[in-house]
This record gives C-alpha cells, structure tokens and sequence, in this order.
C-alpha cells in the first residue's frame, strides 16, 4: 500500500458511538430523500417507481470511473479563516483531545497538529528510511448515527460538519429509521446534547498488516504513541464485533490484556465481578452467552498470569491476537442482500449483511449472527456497479462446481451507500498496482545491483590475472 494523495471518503455503520442498526425496509428501494430535517421527522414520501437494481454486464469496463465524493456546491468553497475555536478530537474508544484552531484548518494539518499533541511528529526521511509512514497511516475522520467519511489532506472538516446534514441525506441508510426519527426529535428540543458528528483520529481506511506492524517498530521515536493508538482502535473493533472469527478463547485472552493495559496486575480485593462491565471487555454478542460470574473466573487466572508485564507488552499482545483476524483494519458496511434473483428455498443467511473491504479483500458476514460468511480475495473481484439505492458485484467463487470451474456470481445488496464502497474498492485495487509496480521496481533495482557487482568482480578477477601475469613475465634477477 502507497501512501495516495488523495483518500476516498467513505463510510461504515457500527459506530463507537451509536446504535449498531439492523437494515430493514427503510433500506430497501422506494424512499426518497428529504429536503429538510421536517421532511425526515414527519412529512410523507410519495411513492417511488419500482426499483431495478444494477446489475454488471460485459459492457460495463471492470475499472469503471472514479467516482468522487464531494460536498454539496453550496458547502464546497474554501471557508473564510476566522478566529481561532477548540474542537474535539476523538479516539475511537471516545477518549479526546482539545485542539485550538481555525476553521479553514485542512484535515492533513489537523491530523498532524493532533499526532504531535499525543507524542508522534511528522515522519523524516532521512532518519527512518525513504520506506518508512509515519503520522500518515492516520487520518482524521467526520462521523455520526451512521455515516463515517475518512478525509483527504485537503479536505476542510468544519466544512463537513456544516454540510452534514446534506451528507446523511445523501449517503445514509437510516433516515427512515424510527430511532433515528426519534433522535432528531430529541435532538430539536434539545434533549440530546450530543452533536450529529465528531471528528475522530483513526488508521487510514486500507492500512495493511505489513505497514501496521512495521510503523511501531521499537525504532520509531512515537513507539508508545502510536501502538497505543492502534490498541483503543483494535479495542473498540473487537467491543464493535469486527472481528466475527474471534471465538470464547479469544475473547478471554483479550479481555485479560485489557485490565492488564488499564489496571495493572491482578488485585483479587479489587478486581472483582463487575469491577469492568463486561461490555467495555468482550463483544456483546458473544457476552450474552455466558454470565457475567462465568466470564469474570475464566478472565481473572488469564490476568493474574499477565502480572510484571508492563502495559506496552501486554498492547502488543493485544494486537499480534487481532490481526489474526481476515476482518482486521477494515471498513464495514451495512446491506441488505437482494434475494429476489434467488430461489425462495436457496437461502443460507438472513438478507441482512455486513460488508468489509480492507486491503486484503471483500468479505460479508451475517448481521444477525455476526457470522462470517465469505472472503474474496481481489483477485477474485472481477466487476463492480452502484445505483442511488444498491451496489453489485461479480465475484469468482472460492471452491469449483461440479464440473471442477471456479463460477462468477452476481450480488446485488441495497444500500444508499455503493458509491462510496465501489470508491473503497477501486482505491484498494490502485494500492495494490501501485505496489506491485513498487515491487517490480525494486526487482529490477536488485537485478542491476547483482549485474553490476558481478561485472565488478569479473573485472576485479582480469584485473588481477593481468597483473599475475605482468608478474611471471618479469625476468628473475
């Protein structure tokens, strides 16, 4: 993965913060999009035309077009620079950091200013190597209810708050949602007082394994900073249920790493049940299977055997586990998967799915059950559509037919967000030519290294014949 220029906004839905948001018929096709917040809290939608989703064909070119996502015109000129405000900088886990600044502040300052308040700086070249990311595998991200979009260095992210509301209406698949309707409400009356976005610092959308295990390597001068960074978010992901592959055991073993890193060692006159609630230390979906009793005895031996092991150690413990995971570092999406191409009795999974992409691949899980379901590779994603409401896929299946062929599938989900996940896919699939273009350079370097030394040492060997010879010629006294 290379570091872009630009960084394609995108979004997910689990947010830290909010509700995680099972689709429903609001999802599906026919809702029109509202012109004003009265318009989604009470006025009626007319109905819509029946919807016919994209579906790829063989004139559709399998790298279509790069589609940018933008501000509405009205929001997108430069904002005048004003007086200096204090605006909030969140860590996934909710924590946050003050920062004054102005509001034509851009995101990749903003990104810097924060990664230098927290201990990192802006990476140098010349003393961690031409290879070398620093601040830069992080970005700043505007989120909220179910939005998330990753800026650009460029972009200005008080611009993107003051536009929110168009965004939500333009990318979100919950303005139809009675708890969302119901927000809003609370919202005007001011009985919420929690805004409906934040800024957050987050690892870039498709931060690959390699890069991420590189960048707090015990040369780097932010080392504590950034794996601490990296653990809240990997933290949350696990809390967020990002991770569908982890079972009971890993659940434990990181749920013990975590009082570790918070508490220190184990104090059986303090930690006792209940002293964490068991959501802030094991995915909800898997802490409903037990009592609270019964995770805390399979947790506390696993933390008192983590005693002496400082919180640095026990982080990098926590991360060497997670990444593990297909799922890791990757930006989820909500769907609703279209059965209708499908025969009635041929359904293995509820409609409602999650889709990833991160910089290994595609994958869907099942929302209901939090259960993984596929992973494509992207070798094997061969062609790619959105509409307003949907996004499809061709995708080259993992096991062959009967006839020993390896068959393409279509899918078709319904989601207002396929733009943004198609921008997802054709930015990992750059990344990935941009690296390999990266690795043939570097082969071809490698090559002409060898070629030169071997030529150095063919010359050094007839230079030395030559003067062996020179030697034997002279007469002996």
């Amino acid at each position: 993965m290379v570091v872009r220029s630009f960084i394609v906004h995108h979004c997910s839905f689990v947010l830290p913060f909010g509700p995680s948001i099972r689709p429903s018929m609001a999802l599906l096709p026919n809702r029109s999009l509202p012109n004003s917040d009265t318009d989604i809290l009470s006025k009626p939608q007319p109905p819509q035309p029946p919807f016919t989703p994209a579906i790829p064909t063989d004139s559709h070119s399998q790298r279509p077009h790069h589609h940018t996502t933008t501000l509405p015109h009205h929001h997108s000129s430069t904002m005048a620079a004003s007086n200096a405000v204090t605006v909030k900088v969140h860590f996934v886990d909710g924590e946050y950091e003050n920062l004054q600044v102005t509001e034509d502040i851009t995101a990749g300052q903003l990104r810097d200013l924060f990664a230098i308040k927290i201990g990192m700086r802006p990476a140098d070249e010349a003393e961690m190597g031409p290879e070398f990311r620093g601040p830069e595998c992080f970005s700043i991200w505007v989120c909220g209810d179910d939005v998330e979009l990753e800026l650009s260095d460029e972009d200005r992210p008080f611009e993107f708050m003051s536009g929110w509301k168009n965004l939500m209406r333009q990318y979100s698949n919950v303005l139809d949602e009675p708890w969302y309707r119901a927000k809003q409400a609370k919202r005007k009356k001011g009985k919420i007082k929690e805004p409906p976005c934040k800024i957050f610092f987050r690892t870039t959308a498709l931060l690959a394994k390699p890069y991420e295990r590189k960048f707090p390597s015990p040369g780097n001068p932010w080392h504590p900073a950034v794996v601490d960074t990296l653990w809240k978010q990997a933290h949350q992901w696990m809390l967020n249920a990002y991770y569908p592959e982890a079972k009971a055991d890993d659940a434990v073993e990181l749920a013990a790493l975590y009082m570790q890193i918070k508490f220190g060692d184990y104090n059986p006159k303090l930690h006792k049940v209940n002293f964490v609630p068991m959501k802030k230390l094991i995915a909800p979906r898997l802490a409903k299977k037990k009592k609270d009793k019964e995770w805390f005895k399979l947790v506390q031996p696993k933390h008192a055997e983590l005693a002496g092991k400082d919180k640095l150690i026990c982080q990098l413990l926590y991360l060497q586990r997670v990444r593990q995971f297909k799922t890791h570092n990757a930006t989820m999406f909500e769907a609703v998967y279209n059965y209708d191409r499908e025969s009635m009795f041929e359904h293995p999974f509820e409609s409602g799915v999650v889709l990833g992409v991160n910089a290994d691949g595609l994958f869907m899980v099942d929302l209901l059950k939090m259960k993984y379901l596929y992973f494509y590779h992207w070798s094997q994603v061969k062609d790619w559509e959105f509409t307003q409401e949907s996004f499809s896929c061709v995708l080259t299946e993992s096991e062959p037919g009967e006839d020993g062929t390896y068959e393409d599938k279509t899918h078709v989900f319904f989601t207002y967000q396929g733009e943004l996940l198609v921008e997802l896919i054709e930015a990992a699939l750059d990344d990935l030519d941009a690296e390999a273009e990266r690795v043939e350079r570097t082969a071809k370097a490698q090559q002409k290294e060898r070629e030169k030394q071997k030529w150095d040492t063919i010359k050094r060997g007839n230079r030395r014949s030559q003067l062996e010879a020179a030697a034997d010629d002279i007469p002996e006294l």
